[in-house]
């Protein structure tokens, strides 16, 4: 709640009346938080242009705080660890390094490489960092759920149970968008399953929240 209430006061959220009850709305503020702490959210829809970011470092142990902070920084742009104190990524995220690095005085510390030649192809270096075979089967089983969610949308005896049973897959659903690395489609199987599950998550959570005022108002 403490939470709700310091996003509206940096106005990344509004409180919006519907009938008689009250909806939090997220912001174009908000929105443009997401997306610098989440960057990689927004690349996803981009084409790849064929070209691997790496970052090498070398900081000592008596800067270990600001090293984890680094590689913290580094898995939230949606980098992934392929050796030790070395990361890649598909993206263009490099200007969104530079402020860190100029700010932790890291210019000695760290390398930053851009390439579309390695000595792995593009499958073996996905199926070393990222495990997407994992993430797929998660996103099939959220979205075969769902839709037996919404097959059975209609069973008004059941609806109550219907709606808290969503509640928890989109929980799940939550947290499994938040793990994936979001790669290029140009990376991905040919049927990845992430779209069409958000998209049916949307409609359902619409859905139950249009009946939820109705029940309450």
């Amino acid at each position: 709640r403490s939470l709700v209430y310091q996003m509206i006061r940096d106005k990344k959220l509004v409180k919006v009346k519907t009938h008689k009850n009250y909806r939090f709305k997220i912001t174009q503020r908000g929105i443009n938080h997401i997306e610098k702490k989440f960057p990689q959210l927004k690349f996803q829809e981009k084409h790849w242009d064929g070209k691997w970011r790496i970052l090498i470092f070398d900081i000592d142990e008596i800067n270990r705080g600001t090293r984890d902070s680094l590689r913290i920084k580094l898995k939230y742009l949606g980098f992934g660890l392929l050796q030790k104190s070395v990361w890649i990524s598909p993206y263009k995220v490099f200007p969104y390094l530079n402020k860190f690095i100029k700010e932790n005085k890291l210019y000695k510390n760290v390398i930053l490489l851009e390439t579309s030649k390695l000595s792995l192809n593009n499958i073996e270096i996905i199926k070393i960092i990222w495990p997407i075979e994992a993430i797929e089967i998660k996103y099939n089983q959220i979205f075969r759920k769902m839709l037996f969610i919404k097959q059975k949308s209609g069973d008004e005896e059941n609806k109550k149970q219907l709606a808290l049973n969503f509640n928890s897959i989109y929980k799940s659903l939550t947290y499994l968008v938040l793990q994936d690395p979001h790669l290029p489609h140009e990376l991905l199987p040919t049927k990845w399953p992430y779209k069409k599950t958000i998209n049916l998550a949307k409609r359902l959570r619409t859905k139950f929240l249009v009946e939820f005022d109705n029940d309450r108002g």
